[in-house]
């Protein structure tokens, strides 16, 4: 579906009143939708934990591969997602206030705008935030960014491989 909206997600997960925590989702495979996961967690206060997306396949995800919000050392590890290439300002992965030993590795991101995008990711000097290993390709007529930060404290990145190919648009 090409839309930007959440309704058309392949997993949702909006935690509204209780967390939706301790799940795996593994060696799936997942064709098309808005975006591939979203989970949303409860908040600042109260952080989904435990939760684990490995070795899945994200195939023409049109706008998010991965949207990761409110989570406490979720575990992202070996999925591999290709964002349609129709939509010039895709995101692979997108975590947003995501915490406490959160690892995101040995990922591949194709297509996108964004590859990585940590916005509000804290670690703590005993459980930083891990980013290692991961393979970014962006490209399209966007600004492209391999690996896009805002505002993060005790982020680790270690032998990440990114290509840029976007070229901004001209007149």
């Amino acid at each position: 579906v090409p839309s930007t909206d959440s309704r058309y997600s392949i997993v949702f997960s909006s935690g509204n009143n209780a967390p939706d925590e301790y799940n795996v989702f593994k060696n799936n495979y997942l064709l098309y939708g808005s975006y591939g996961f979203y989970l949303f967690g409860n908040g600042q206060s109260l952080l989904e934990r435990g939760n684990i997306i490995e070795g899945n396949r994200l195939d023409n995800t049109y706008f998010i591969g991965l949207f990761l919000n409110f989570q406490d050392a979720i575990q992202v590890m070996d999925n591999a997602i290709f964002i349609d290439p129709n939509f010039t300002t895709g995101r692979g992965i997108h975590a947003n206030n995501c915490d406490n030993q959160t690892s995101i590795q040995r990922n591949q991101v194709f297509g996108a705008s964004f590859g990585l995008r940590l916005e509000n990711c804290d670690g703590t000097i005993a459980n930083p935030i891990l980013v290692a290993n991961n393979f970014v390709q962006t490209v399209g007529t966007a600004t492209g960014y391999g690996c896009f930060v805002i505002n993060g404290a005790f982020q680790q990145y270690f032998y990440n491989s990114v290509q840029v190919f976007s070229t901004p648009p001209t007149s």
